[in-house]
């Protein structure tokens, strides 16, 4: 069985666009991926950089404390480990990609304040604020939430035709910490295959490679959002913290 198999996608930014993600022009639907596997590292990888503390503060110095903020407000320490699980368990372990992935998980969730969209877009959530059609690609994906996914939006169900509270319902099977703050690095190594993204090794060769060009390529053309002042001082922020 598919993960997502012919779904009309109905996207509105912020993160991650549909930008990325090719749609038929005859009926706007995702192009059809690739059976779920389990995620794994990948093989012969360097060990992972572990993120700290300190430096996740380099990077989003409101994450110090979650003094005045929602339930679903993390500090950098609650984030470093869960960060640092996720980039192991995706095979993330190159000093640029964890500081693109970071980064925008910072900018996106407002120094980790926040994990759902707070302006009252249905199924819009995790660290990097994925759109419905990613969230419920990611629960499809993750074989203890799959079959809950399923109950709630069976396969080949037409995306923009789900409720508001379905969607809300889709998007609570992912909102565990870990797999929130794994969004990110699910989205950059699984979202090609799964719905198609234009997140491929090329672009993480960018990322990896740590360069300006590579970085808003990533944003540009596999998140499928425009390039910020902001989003790339977070991101110059956390090469430096992790040199």
């Amino acid at each position: 069985m598919t993960v997502l198999a012919a779904v009309s996608v109905a996207c509105t930014a912020p993160i991650p666009d549909c930008g990325g993600a090719p749609v038929d022009a005859t009926n706007n639907a995702v192009a059809a991926p690739v059976a779920a596997v389990q995620p794994a590292p990948a093989t012969g990888a360097a060990p992972a950089i572990t993120l700290t503390e300190a430096q996740l503060l380099q990077i989003a110095p409101d994450a110090k404390s979650c003094d005045g903020a929602t339930a679903e407000c993390r500090t950098a320490a609650q984030a470093a480990p869960l960060l640092n699980a996720a980039h192991a368990t995706f095979g993330i372990s190159t000093k640029g990609e964890i500081a693109a992935l970071v980064s925008l998980q910072a900018f996106e969730s407002g120094s980790f304040r926040f994990q759902t969209n707070q302006a009252g877009n249905p199924g819009q959530g995790t660290r990097n604020l994925m759109n419905f059609p990613f969230i419920y690609a990611y629960a499809l994906d993750t074989p203890v939430k799959k079959d809950a996914a399923l109950q709630l939006v069976p396969q080949g169900t037409d995306l923009s035709s789900v409720s508001a509270d379905v969607k809300n319902q889709v998007r609570a099977l992912v909102l565990d910490d870990d797999l929130d703050f794994a969004s990110a690095a699910w989205f950059l190594t699984r979202s090609k295959d799964l719905t198609q993204t234009a997140c491929d090794q090329s672009i993480r060769d960018g990322l990896i490679a740590a360069t300006e060009a590579g970085w808003e390529d990533f944003i540009t053309k596999c998140v499928g959002t425009t390039v910020t002042d902001e989003r790339r001082r977070i991101y110059q922020a956390a090469l430096t913290a992790l040199n």
